[in-house]
């Protein structure tokens, strides 16, 4: 590529600090190239660029091998209980077992209608007066037969009545 003369010349007097010329005349040939420079120093990092665009998903892989069987679980709770299920047809009666042998006598009842319960520890029974009816509350003494008189006692005075003299 060639270059227009006068603008070489004003770059050359730019770079050497000189007055601008305003001559101008034929370029001359390009002289050989010189002796490569010295290396500069490194330039600093620039600034981290931005973030590029997520890249696609790759293909699933395949299925892996099942492992193996974990240990049996707890047992879990009891369900609920179902309904009732249809009665079944009644069978037929069975033949009768032989008798048993007896058993003990129960306790003493009560007394019947008219008569008193025996006590354990004493006699028992009505007091009735001269028409049979029965004396309400009354008081029995029992004496033993070796206390009462073979004689028979004449009640005419008011201590002989009073013990029974």
């Amino acid at each position: 590529m060639t270059r227009a003369p006068w603008l070489v010349a004003l770059l050359v007097a730019l770079a050497c600090g000189g007055p601008v010329l305003g001559c101008a005349g034929d370029a001359g040939k390009l002289g050989a190239q010189g002796d490569p420079g010295k290396d500069g120093v490194d330039g600093i990092d620039g600034a981290v660029g931005p973030k590029g665009a997520n890249g696609t998903n790759g293909t699933n892989g395949t299925n892996g091998t099942n492992g193996v069987d974990g240990a049996k679980g707890a047992t879990g709770s009891n369900g609920t209980n179902g309904t009732n299920g249809v009665a079944g047809v009644d069978g037929v009666d069975g033949t009768n077992g032989t008798d048993g042998v007896d058993g003990t006598n129960g306790t003493q009842g009560p007394a019947g209608l008219g008569y008193v319960a025996l006590e354990p520890a004493g006699i028992v029974g009505f007091v009735r007066d001269t028409a049979r009816d029965a004396v309400p509350n009354a008081v029995v003494y029992l004496v033993p037969a070796a206390a009462i008189p073979s004689a028979a006692l004449a009640l005419t005075s008011r201590r002989a009545r009073e013990h029974g003299r």
